[in-house]
């Protein structure tokens, strides 16, 4: 009889999409970010965790009762810690990415779960630790996307580059603000303009502040930079607090160099889902 042969990773990747289709099939009809239908004015951008704790889907505690506050028209706020100590969560839940189903976090004593998920979002934004830009767009095009569906000037884009500290370099460019851009599907830029992990950055930032959000939230922004532009970073960082009275929260672990975050003066360290250390 002829062997009959089973083709074991087609079985395996059905078995990975029908489990994929199960859980789908399983999610709730309603999600938490329909909740909230609060547009407050005047925010200023006063940040306070509750007593706040939280697990993920294996029911692993990742924070376990953390309570913080976090003024607003101070000095860059630093949070600190390594892998998996729940420092990343905070933003998470805060942009109510994931719903916290202990303690309470409010923007300016209201409590976020009361905002319009919508409105929340622009009011707070993120720069993530690997930032995406766009190739084929220009410099200018790929800060303008952050303002959304209402646009905004040049001058707008070209304020926010210099408060991201990234305006003198783009001048420099062949085509400045005009240059397109195109880092290639390795990252490495392939024709157009290809940017270091730094510019792109500060790009990136640039792209957030356009919708002069009321906080600013960064996360690992100085993995890719050399310390010369950590330093510029660390920098523009001050003057952005300072000068637009904006609430910046870092995330970040081990420890950032003395030259850029670590002159930031305001620390948070963040280990096993607890504050175990605070320089406010």
């Amino acid at each position: 009889m002829p062997l009959l042969t089973c083709p074991v990773p087609q079985l395996s990747g059905c078995k990975d999409t029908a489990r994929r289709v199960i859980r789908l099939s399983q999610l709730p009809l309603v999600s938490h970010e329909t909740l909230g239908s609060l547009r407050p004015t005047d925010i200023q951008g006063t940040i306070a965790f509750n007593n706040v704790s939280f697990c993920y889907h294996d029911n692993i505690p990742v924070l376990d009762g953390i309570d913080l506050s976090i003024p607003s028209h101070k000095p860059p706020l630093l949070i600190t810690g390594s892998s998996g100590s729940g420092k990343s969560t905070l933003f998470k839940l805060l942009l109510r990415l994931y719903h916290s189903p202990s303690g309470t976090i409010t923007l300016d004593g209201i409590p976020v779960c009361e905002i319009e998920v919508k409105y929340l979002r622009e009011i707070v934004a993120i720069v993530p630790a690997s930032p995406g830009l766009f190739d084929g767009l220009s410099v200018s095009e790929n800060i303008a996307y952050g303002s959304g569906s209402w646009g905004c000037s040049p001058e707008a884009v070209y304020n926010a580059a210099k408060l991201a500290g990234i305006h003198d370099f783009i001048a420099s460019l062949p085509e400045g603000y005009d240059t397109v851009l195109n880092r290639g599907g390795d990252g490495s830029g392939s024709g157009g303009c290809s940017l270091s992990g730094g510019q792109a950055q500060r790009v990136a930032i640039a792209r957030a502040i356009v919708r002069k959000p009321k906080v600013l939230l960064l996360d690992e922004p100085c993995s890719a930079l050399d310390v010369e532009s950590e330093k510029v970073l660390g920098e523009s960082l001050r003057r952005l607090a300072a000068e637009e009275g904006m609430t910046i929260v870092i995330v970040t672990h081990g420890n950032v160099g003395e030259t850029g975050g670590g002159q930031l003066g305001r620390r948070v360290t963040v280990s096993g889902g607890k504050i175990v250390e605070m320089e406010l």
